[in-house]
């Protein structure tokens, strides 16, 4: 796989991410994290890495940009959410 290739998939799945993230159940944004933390599990199990701390590091990169994905599409949820509802009270008055 070359890099382009690896650079799109990530794009990819940071975008599905994304997705999860602001849909109306919050446990949505949880499916890649816990996906990526269970492949990076078995990956490491099955002797993948030839360090220890190369798994940790990966595993930890990767989900802080997974966590911060899904934090930030919890916050534009509730932000869309909230001018939703400032728009209905408006027309209500």
């Amino acid at each position: 796989m070359n890099d382009i290739t690896k650079l799109l998939v990530v794009i990819i799945i940071l975008g599905f991410q994304h997705f999860f993230s602001t849909r109306n159940n919050k446990y949505f944004g949880a499916i890649l994290p816990l996906g990526y933390t269970l492949v990076m599990t078995w990956l490491f199990v099955n002797n993948q890495f030839d360090k220890p701390l190369a798994f940790i590091l990966y595993l930890l990169l990767g989900l802080a940009f997974l966590l911060s994905g899904w934090k930030a599409g919890r916050n534009k949820y509730q932000k869309d959410r909230k001018n939703e509802l400032n728009k209905m009270k408006t027309r209500d008055i």
